[in-house]
């Protein structure tokens, strides 16, 4: 069993409902996050959405399933993906810092956190290594999965203080999974997207990703939803596949 960590905002959640023209796959698998109704921590087969991290809100598809899909047929056959989803819409990169938060969210957000997202993301990532073997199997954590920024746009982060903090949370994920060479690949968000502080944060990934050692996807030709921010079904398609090429170009 593979075990890849999904983590980011909510372009990792996913918001567009239109399906995948994929089949059900028994060899791609979910660790379920407990919302909306969903069971906690339970290992089933993926369908979207992967996540739900916000009531009242429609889910849908993410990178998650096409990178599956694309990166399957390169390992042994019988072997299995379990992806874990731990994106949270709408989490800034100070939000995602080993310790710290919640920061809190707007009253009428609807997603009052009550726990840290990175803290979160790593006991869900270690529950799920121990379901698998206490199913008596082999299981192998192979890396993280990455889209985040948007918040840090809106909010006008200074670029070179975001990709620090990026660098820094992506740095203690990799310690605390016990892994500091764990893969990493980062997934470009909406390219238009917000103007020129938009460009500036974006600028910053081809860096960041040159610190880690870690693999870069484009967005470059991604279309949006009418909130003009989150990504469709086909652009998502793209993306996973392409952050799966830029995973098996990773040493």
């Amino acid at each position: 069993m593979h075990v890849l960590v999904l983590a980011g905002q909510s372009n990792m959640v996913g918001r567009d409902a239109t399906p995948f023209a994929y089949d059900e796959n028994p060899n791609i698998l979910n660790f379920t996050n407990g919302r909306a109704g969903s069971p906690l921590n339970q290992i089933e087969i993926a369908t979207d959405p992967l996540r739900h991290d916000k009531d009242g809100v429609t889910y849908g598809t993410n990178a998650g399933r096409p990178f599956a899909e694309t990166l399957l047929p390169t390992l042994p056959e019988g072997d299995k993906i379990l992806l874990v989803n731990r994106a949270w819409g709408g989490t800034d990169i100070s939000e995602w810092r080993k310790g710290h938060g919640p920061k809190g969210y707007s009253p009428d957000s609807g997603y009052n956190l009550p726990v840290n997202p990175y803290m979160t993301t790593i006991n869900d990532t270690k529950a799920a290594l121990e379901a698998v073997k206490a199913a008596g199997k082999d299981v192998s954590l192979d890396g993280i999965l990455w889209i985040q920024g948007e918040s840090d746009v809106d909010h006008l982060t200074c670029p070179t203080m975001y990709a620090a903090a990026v660098v820094d949370v992506l740095t203690n994920m990799r310690q605390d999974l016990g892994d500091p060479d764990l893969k990493i690949v980062i997934g470009a968000f909406y390219q238009n997207y917000g103007g020129e502080a938009g460009q500036l944060i974006l600028a910053t990934l081809p860096k960041i990703a040159q610190k880690l050692g870690a693999g870069l996807a484009s967005s470059v030709g991604a279309e949006v939803l009418a909130d003009g921010v989150h990504m469709t079904t086909q652009s998502h398609q793209r993306l996973g596949e392409r952050m799966a090429q830029e995973y098996l170009k990773l040493k």
